[in-house]
């Protein structure tokens, strides 16, 4: 099957004309291999979702990484602890289950497995920070686990006490097995979302997010990578283009953003006939 240039969702490298984002995964990498917990907030249609999906895989070798997503969950999931920790069982015993997560022991996919159907006499969080901790302690890498799509449960306050296990977790990880990393991805800043969360009259100082490091990791194309983009178009499709000055013009319009870059290009691709009219269409 022949690549295309790809503005709908998920772009995967042997499907799609891709930047190449591989210095900015080395960077996000650096961050998980030094433990730290972060988020990535950006626009919609900035390539987070490909980031993400990318990033699983360039840690799999020395991670479990659990990457899930609470775009689509129903709002009943987030009435009490309980059907919170439920559904978060299901979510990471789902990613086991379809062998998005490898080499796991079976007792441990078991344990998962029982607890997402809602069997145990409770699902609360002190379940669910034992849960974390028993499978930390007893899986022979370190854990990862990355949620996308976080802004499906920011006006739940239930979220923000999951937020704040994870703190707790974080800050007991010398005494206590806990996640190596943690990545929350969405459009806004999790440190603000206690002004949703929480009402006028409570203190909002204190996110219990507040133990994320910055996320300053430029997730913008860069004009050489856009041009290494076109130079593998070029090969498939021998238009003849100038490829500098194109990646130069299309830099130049987009400013990098992921979606722009994609779309004038998807453009060019099925639009125009000759690489005299590029300059001009592109533009317009």
């Amino acid at each position: 099957m022949s690549k295309e240039f790809n503005v709908e969702g998920l772009c995967l490298p042997e499907q799609h004309y891709m930047v190449s984002i591989g210095k900015q995964l080395e960077e996000i990498k650096a961050l998980v291999d030094k433990g730290k917990y972060f988020t990535i907030n950006r626009a919609r249609q900035y390539g987070k979702t490909t980031t993400l999906h990318a990033l699983k895989h360039k840690l799999d070798r020395e991670y479990y990484v659990f990457s899930i997503s609470f775009e689509g969950i129903e709002e009943e999931v987030f009435a009490n602890a309980d059907s919170f920790c439920i559904r978060l069982f299901g979510l990471l015993y789902d990613t086991i289950a379809f062998d998005e997560v490898t080499g796991v022991p079976a007792e441990i996919k078991e344990k998962l497995h029982e607890l997402s159907l809602g069997n145990s006499s409770k699902s609360d969080f002190r379940t669910m920070t034992l849960m974390i901790s028993y499978m930390c302690k007893k899986m022979n890498k370190p854990l990862a686990l990355i949620i996308d799509e976080i802004d499906q449960a920011s006006n739940y306050r239930v979220f923000d006490t999951f937020l704040g296990c994870l703190r707790d977790m974080y800050l007991k990880r010398g005494k206590r097995p806990t996640f190596q990393s943690v990545i929350l991805a969405g459009v806004y800043d999790i440190n603000n979302l206690k002004a949703k969360i929480r009402s006028d009259k409570e203190h909002t100082t204190n996110s219990p997010w507040n133990i994320a490091a910055d996320f300053t990791v430029d997730m913008s194309l860069s004009e050489d990578g856009i041009r290494g983009m076109l130079r593998e178009y070029e090969e498939d499709y021998l238009t003849g283009m100038d490829i500098p000055y194109m990646a130069s013009l299309i830099f130049e319009y987009t400013s990098g953003y992921p979606y722009l870059v994609s779309k004038i290009c998807k453009l060019l691709d099925e639009r125009v006939t000759g690489s005299e009219g590029y300059p001009n269409k592109a533009a317009a």
